[in-house]
């Protein structure tokens, strides 16, 4: 039989740990433009941020569930496939090309990358609903 210890015990998706490293992916961004000066190559570097993010997050999910049926993966899916994929492969498709005059599927890439400020802010919110759930489910099982 299983004992509440060993249930608190299971591998667990480290939220606050994914929050806090999306955090600072933000502030590096900022710091990446501050510091490399051509503009194209700094949304490179950045991107690469915003590629890795939700790959680390879906990883430690797949390592500890085996599925990616929380609403943080679902945030994570979303904002990876919806624009980190898209952003970045424009960037690399057009190099050269300023980046508010492209476009995919129609849409501008300015109007890309403010839906993937929201997406990104979707992906922070299911991992805080997901560290949210995990104290509240230890809390029960502590009493």
């Amino acid at each position: 039989m299983i004992s509440k210890i060993d249930s608190v015990a299971k591998i667990r998706v480290p939220y606050r740990f994914l929050l806090l490293g999306n955090g600072c992916v933000v502030v590096a961004v900022m710091l990446i433009f501050k510091l490399i000066q051509d503009r194209q190559t700094a949304a490179l570097v950045a991107g690469s941020l915003f590629l890795l993010s939700p790959m680390i997050a879906l990883t430690l999910e797949w390592r500890a569930n085996q599925s990616w049926r929380s609403i943080a993966a679902a945030g994570a899916i979303l904002f990876f496939v919806g624009a980190a994929v898209p952003i970045f492969g424009l960037r690399i498709a057009n190099w050269g090309e300023p980046f508010d005059q492209l476009s995919l599927f129609g849409i501008s890439g300015q109007v890309w990358h403010k839906a993937s400020n929201g997406l990104f802010l979707l992906m922070l919110v299911g991992q805080a609903w997901g560290s949210f759930q995990q104290k509240k489910k230890k809390m029960a099982l502590q009493k």
